[in-house]
């Protein structure tokens, strides 16, 4: 099975994404992104085209937050010259002219994935922008683990694109459960007059701690490094306005992976789930 495979769980009802193996499972994620889940392989089979085309439809519906949260009032414009992009802009034309506010969504919510995946921009952020703040916090993840702690790390960036703060989780070493990594970025940004305009940059998705903490302050965007090992409040922010650009970085994903299979007491303990 190749990872990036479409496969029906019965057991689950749901058609996921192959990922890999984790001992006798296999790991699925939602079509559209969302939180992993195991697997009977010997259960799974590959999906039939209905049930791929509803998979991405309901993603699509949904704004599962593989995406971004878009202002209505600025649909994506189509890319000149892209073949793709003019057929999603005439799909959604058309929908607008029968009215189907439904298919609008649809074709506006794929018209983004695509200029992302295509064209290099999130909502209007540069992608290769988003990875740069990104390493910022992956290094401070880095730099928890070393001292013994839980790999999660974060930045925090002006309007202007200027570092404001950073930091990683520090339950460990400090004993104390309040600091979480978006926590500890913030508060070495100190006072700001204003977050409007400001990115959180996270390696994980935000718990609904540090979620509230964005929705509180009136931080505007938050760039995600993952979302397959722990799926937090980012789907509840976009909601409320929050941009939301989910990177599904693979060496972030990889480092919670291997974190939580050696330390599943502690992780279960930061994210106050019991085992």
């Amino acid at each position: 099975m190749e990872v990036g495979a479409l496969v029906y769980d019965p057991q689950r009802g749901q058609v996921g994404e192959y990922r890999d193996r984790l001992g006798p499972h296999v790991m699925l994620r939602p079509v559209g992104g969302g939180r992993e889940w195991q697997a009977d392989p010997a259960a799974v089979r590959p999906a039939t085209q209905e049930e791929r085309m509803l998979a991405g439809v309901r993603a699509a519906n949904g704004r599962s937050g593989v995406g971004t949260a878009r202002d209505r009032d600025r649909p994506p414009v189509p890319v000149p010259g892209c073949a793709p992009c003019a057929d999603l802009a005439e799909r959604r034309d058309h929908a607008r002219a029968v009215g189907d506010a439904s298919a609008v969504t649809d074709a506006d919510v794929l018209l983004d994935r695509h200029q992302g995946s295509e064209h290099g921009t999130v909502d209007g952020m540069d992608r290769e922008n988003a990875r740069s703040w990104l390493t910022t916090a992956v290094e401070e993840a880095r730099a928890g683990l070393a001292e013994g702690g839980i790999p999660i790390g974060a930045a925090l960036y002006g309007a202007d694109g200027t570092l404001l703060g950073r930091g990683h989780n520090r339950r460990v070493q400090d004993g104390d459960p309040s600091l979480h990594a978006e926590t500890a970025a913030f508060r070495a940004a100190g006072r700001q007059r204003s977050y409007r305009g400001t990115t959180m940059v996270t390696t994980l998705s935000p718990c609904w701690y540090c979620s509230g903490l964005v929705r509180q302050f009136g931080i505007s965007r938050v760039v995600i490094g993952e979302a397959a090992t722990f799926q937090g409040g980012h789907d509840w922010l976009a909601g409320h306005g929050v941009e939301i650009v989910l990177l599904d970085d693979a060496g972030c994903t990889a480092m919670m992976r291997d974190f939580i299979a050696r330390n599943p007491g502690l992780w279960h303990e930061d994210i106050g789930e019991t085992e």
